[in-house]
């Protein structure tokens, strides 16, 4: 009994999802509630409401010079695969069926071939913005936002590209211990990177402030010898650093074009914890005698701080997660003087 009731269950769950009400379901939670279209001399309110049982109703009005003009009442109805939407203004009711639709778009055809407009088509977009265009004629409506910001929870994973330099001298990457490089070089070697993040996303402007937990492992390859003049010392070192760091950020977020598939960022970060290895060779001697407190090369970094730069595309592809591509940039500011180029994907989801 128990297992007939639970493939029942799924059952209905699996219909939900396979009805056409089901299958808008997310395009129509955008869809209900308050949107206006503003002019120099009126502004025009669209207010949408679900009356339960797969039915949605509209209500449309303008305010010109402070009065208020009745537009129109529709009614958007489905049942099993079949979608209706009736239109009733000061002319007779206009009854359309839904023609074509996918996540965020349903076009409409007029069922009576003398009526017009013939064709009704709405997109929304990200951001709370939809367009509505009735053969051809667009209109722009912009969603009333109810609370000032949504949060955001973004998980990411990536490779990056590492590499220590110094504005004034690119071999003296050791500043840190004030020593200057007699013969040496360094490596750009690649690692791995991954990050959580909540933001504040604010509906109502194009742009999230996030705050972000991340962990960067860099490879960098050293081989050189580096002199130290205040404690009279030469280090030796061939080899790799191998660092872990852990970090926190404040990144704002900036969102581009109606769609906001693109979007720039620009923050500060800061270790709060590194682990450092060194996989090689590393010796330091001083006036012949080796010198083992300065042998040990994890010494030779710092905790990391600096600033990020970043590009990211929201990609059109399994858009229930949200996947986007990322490209960043990461400039240390400190005597650790990280270059860092990362690539990597990401997915996010919003709290309504």
């Amino acid at each position: 009994m128990k297992n007939r009731n639970l493939l029942t269950l799924l059952a209905l769950c699996f219909s939900f999802q396979t009805t056409l009400f089901g299958q808008l379901s997310e395009t129509l939670k955008n869809l209900e509630g308050s949107w206006y279209q503003e002019t120099r001399n009126s502004i025009t309110y669209s207010n949408w409401q679900s009356l339960g049982d797969q039915t949605l109703e509209n209500q449309t009005f303008s305010l010109v010079c402070g009065d208020t003009i009745y537009l129109s009442r529709a009614l958007l109805v489905f049942s099993g695969d079949v979608a209706n939407l009736t239109v009733t203004g000061n002319d007779k009711p206009q009854r359309y069926r839904l023609t074509d639709f996918d996540n965020g778009h349903l076009a409409w055809e007029n069922e009576s071939s003398g009526d017009v407009p013939r064709n009704l088509n709405w997109k929304f977009l990200s951001g709370g913005y939809s367009t509505l265009v009735a053969d051809g004629i667009e209109t722009g409506f912009r969603k009333i936002i109810r609370q000032p910001f949504k949060l955001r929870f973004r998980a990411s994973l990536g490779a990056n590209m590492n590499q220590y330099a110094n504005s004034v001298n690119p071999n003296r990457f050791l500043a840190n211990l004030n020593v200057a490089a007699t013969k040496g070089q360094t490596q750009m070697l690649s690692g791995t990177e991954a990050a959580i993040s909540v933001g504040m996303l604010f509906p109502s402007a194009p742009m999230c402030l996030n705050f972000e937990l991340g962990m960067a492992y860099r490879k960098v390859g050293v081989q050189g010898s580096f002199y130290n003049a205040r404690t009279a010392t030469q280090s030796d070192r061939d080899g790799q650093y191998r660092n872990y760091n852990y970090y926190l950020a404040i990144v704002p977020e900036v969102f581009l074009g109606k769609s906001r598939n693109f979007s720039l960022s620009a923050g500060f970060y800061s270790d709060i914890i590194q682990q450092r290895y060194f996989r090689g060779n590393s010796t330091a001697t001083r006036a012949d005698t080796p010198n083992p407190v300065l042998e040990n090369a994890t010494d030779d970094l710092n905790l990391e701080y600096g600033m990020m730069f970043g590009l990211q595309y929201r990609m059109p592809v399994l858009k229930h997660l949200h996947p986007s591509l990322y490209l960043r940039y990461t400039h240390g500011m400190n005597n650790t003087n990280v270059r860092a180029l990362s690539l990597g994907v990401s997915t996010d989801f919003e709290i309504k």
